[in-house]
């Protein structure tokens, strides 16, 4: 995931379900389009850029990895203060 500037005082999270459709491979017994993902969570900053996405098979946080996306900002955060 590309790192992208963002304001400290906003974010949030949703998914969408549209992407998700296109993404997968054909199976060769049978040629049937196998979809490899549900949804795809983004996240994004009160200037509505994504500061981060996952593709996802579930709409659980826990799936969209929000917490790993919210600790990579953290650290960014971290690095940016002390300069």
């Amino acid at each position: 995931m590309t790192q992208r500037a963002f304001d400290r005082t906003t974010i949030s999270c949703d998914h969408t379900f549209k992407i998700s459709k296109y993404i997968g491979a054909r199976r060769e017994s049978d040629n049937k389009f196998v979809k490899q993902f549900e949804n795809l969570c983004i996240v994004l900053n009160e200037r509505h850029e994504v500061i981060g996405w996952r593709l996802t098979r579930t709409t659980s946080f826990g799936d969209c990895a929000f917490t790993a996306i919210v600790s990579q900002m953290r650290k960014t955060i971290e690095r940016t203060d002390k300069r």
